[in-house]
């Protein structure tokens, strides 16, 4: 879409009224699978004010035309990107991946190594996702979390190359950033240690520092697109699933949908991780509840 396209506003400052404020949360929920509610009209205003001057529309109308009359879909993208929350951070609340090392990794490592004692041979790759990955943090974190347990794993045999970690994100914009692997100083402080810095990512050279993954490491992680709200059985399926921070803004019909969803992508005695905030009470019933200190997991139960 050009940007020159659209209706010009007629005043500085859009005004959002209630017709308009439906139609635009039912678009968002329809297609991201965020639900705001009345009381978030002001996130609605604050996020997408600076599209709707970037594009020249006449205020919320001209922004709701292009979505729902015109189905643009460069603007869709704009809006979703604007709306979907991209917080994140290294090693985010840091007892999830003290569990991540300390039990979840140890207990796919013996089945892991069951199963190559009992085809006799090499199995397939540990397989873990990563779902809503956002900028990429989070991925690349629990493969340095792995990269950092396997020394102490006591499992003969088991490298990096016997896991594989799946990164997806409705948002073509942070999937690009993520799979660079490129982060800034400022980054990099919200989590990691300077010995990890040192450990797993190179210093780029340019004026202001940032600094890239390894190699080791990005061969560990693929990144691809997927909305959790369209469905996901084409992904395949996993040992783990981490969808972290991001069910608490589904209502709870889409909750239960999803996570039926990952339920059926588990492989048997398989783990899901949610945020620290985050609760399957009243949601779902299908997992077990496995509480290891601070951190609550949930599993596919293995009969």
């Amino acid at each position: 879409m050009d940007p020159s396209q659209g209706r010009r506003m007629n005043q500085p400052r859009p005004t959002l009224t209630t017709l308009v404020r439906e139609h635009l949360s039912r678009f968002i929920e329809q297609h991201s699978g965020v639900f705001l509610g009345p009381e978030k009209g002001y996130l609605l205003e604050h996020r997408l004010v600076p599209i709707i001057n970037q594009y020249k529309l006449a205020g919320f109308e001209g922004l709701r035309e292009g979505l729902i009359d015109r189905q643009d879909p460069e603007l869709r993208e704009k809006v979703l990107e604007a709306i979907v929350t991209h917080e994140t951070a290294f090693f985010r609340d840091k007892h999830p991946y003290e569990t991540l090392r300390h039990t979840i990794l140890t207990r796919l490592a013996q089945r892991w190594q069951a199963t190559r004692e009992t085809l006799g041979h090499r199995p397939t790759p540990i397989r873990i996702w990563c779902a809503a990955c956002s900028t990429g943090q989070e991925p690349w974190s629990v493969a340095m979390a792995i990269h950092e347990w396997i020394p102490l794993s006591g499992v003969s045999g088991l490298g990096l190359g016997d896991f594989a970690i799946l990164a997806t994100d409705l948002s073509s914009k942070v999937l690009d950033h993520a799979r660079q692997g490129i982060y800034t100083e400022a980054d990099l402080a919200r989590g990691m240690t300077p010995g990890q810095i040192s450990r797993f990512l190179n210093r780029q050279p340019g004026a202001k520092p940032t600094f890239q993954m390894k190699a080791e490491l990005r061969s560990m992680v693929e990144f691809r697109k997927a909305n959790l709200r369209e469905g996901f059985k084409s992904l395949g399926l996993f040992d783990l699933i981490l969808c972290r921070n991001v069910l608490i803004y589904f209502a709870d019909p889409l909750k239960r949908q999803i996570c039926e969803g990952f339920f059926q992508s588990l492989l048997p005695g398989g783990f899901l991780m949610l945020g620290a905030a985050e609760s399957l009470f009243g949601i779902s019933e299908l997992f077990q509840t496995d509480r290891q200190g601070e951190t609550l997991v949930y599993c596919r139960p293995a009969n």
